[in-house]
Formats: C-alpha cells, structure tokens, sequence
C-alpha cells in the first residue's frame, strides 16, 4: 500500500482550510494531521464544548486521485459543519438510521465544496490567460 506523499498531504490541508473558509467555521480551532487508520480514508474528530476538531488523512493512501483526496477533506470538513447536531441527535432514532441520512447530507455538501472550489479555479485559469 502506498504511503501518503507530503505533496497529496498538502493537497488534503489546503482544501481543509478552502472549505472551512466557505463554510464560516472560523471559530472551530482544527488541527490537521496523518496516521495509519483503519477502514477510513480519513477521520473526524472533534470536542465541541472547546471547539477544536481533529481531522485526520490516513498515512496508507487509498485514494486512486487528487480529485479523491480533496473528497475526503470537503467530507471531513463537512462532518464539523454537523458536529453540534451529531451531539445532539435525538436518542430515538435508531442510530443506523440516522447515520445514513447524515452522511447523505454529509455528500451533498462536500459535491458542493468541490463543485465551488472548481469554479474557483476556473475563474484564477482564466484570469491569468487574460493576462
């Protein structure tokens, strides 16, 4: 399995901070970091009462392209966005059940983060061939 580069490492924080950024989370203190994990590309987590948050890559790289890496960061940034809800969901709700609606959300906003983040990038590309 290979092991993360610095460079794909750099990919993953940079998109964390593009994404915190766009979603007005500058009051969470977030520490970015790599280790080996299990059964995760990346992780998650956080201590909403101090609002610092610990979002993780996984030091053997799984992911088959860039495009994939800054999926896992919009994901992991996106579990934040929900951090307080996931504290406070309602104990009643089967908890499988409520996971499968999260994480769904939890997609559509990290499309979004890449989908903004692209045109983004579009208007920079054409702004220096204009140049």
């Amino acid at each position: 399995m290979p092991k993360l580069t610095q460079k794909r490492f750099e990919l993953f924080n940079r998109t964390i901070i593009k994404c915190l950024n766009l979603l007005g989370l500058g009051e969470w203190y977030v520490s970015v970091g790599k280790r080996k994990l299990k059964n995760a590309d990346a992780q998650m987590s956080h201590d909403a009462t101090a609002r610092r948050a610990y979002l993780l890559i996984n030091s053997n790289d799984n992911h088959e392209s860039n495009y994939d890496i800054e999926n896992s960061a919009c994901h992991e940034v996106a579990e934040l966005l929900l951090a307080d809800l996931t504290d406070l969901r309602d104990k009643n709700i089967p908890i499988a059940q409520y996971d499968k609606v999260r994480h769904s959300v939890i997609q559509r906003i990290a499309r979004l983060l890449q989908y903004t983040m692209e045109l983004e990038n579009n208007k920079l590309t054409k702004k220096k061939k204009q140049l």
